[in-house]
């Protein structure tokens, strides 16, 4: 097991464990709580038939963003990261939410300062809603050749 496996491992049982019945915008801060901001380069939860997502400080931080620049929101990931690479994240994670495995994808970024940053993003549903994906927990990794 990897070690970004072994986190989501982590977070899927943080998220059932202590921040399930919470409310939306406090989950970010309840996974936090539980070590998993630290664990890696961030975080962020997406609730599909809201389409609303929280980013993790840690996660704006390893961008280089604050929550003015990069707002709770799912086109904030989609402004900074490289369009080849979105083109991609689009498909995998509409194939991960039509039950072909989790996402699992080396993206690159654009900083706030202006370079670039090369994450391993892996995406995992962590909750349905009638047979249907609900809740999804994604991390970050830097990633080197």
């Amino acid at each position: 097991m990897t070690k970004i496996d072994e986190i989501a491992k982590k977070a899927k049982q943080a998220y059932w464990e202590r921040v399930k019945f919470l409310d939306k915008k406090h989950v970010v801060e309840a996974l936090c709580q539980a070590g998993l901001d630290e664990a890696c380069e961030g975080f962020w939860v997406y609730y599909v038939r809201e389409d609303l997502e929280f980013y993790s400080p840690r996660f704006r931080e390893a961008l280089g963003f604050d929550i003015d620049t990069f707002p709770d929101s799912p086109e904030s990931w989609k402004k900074y990261m490289l369009p080849a690479d979105k083109r991609i994240a689009i498909k995998l994670f509409g194939d991960m939410l039509k039950g072909k495995g989790d996402y699992r994808q080396v993206v690159h970024y654009e900083r706030g300062r202006g370079d670039l940053v090369k994450l391993l993003c892996e995406a995992s549903i962590v909750e349905y809603e009638d047979g249907v994906p609900s809740v999804v927990i994604g991390l970050h990794m830097y990633y080197k050749d």
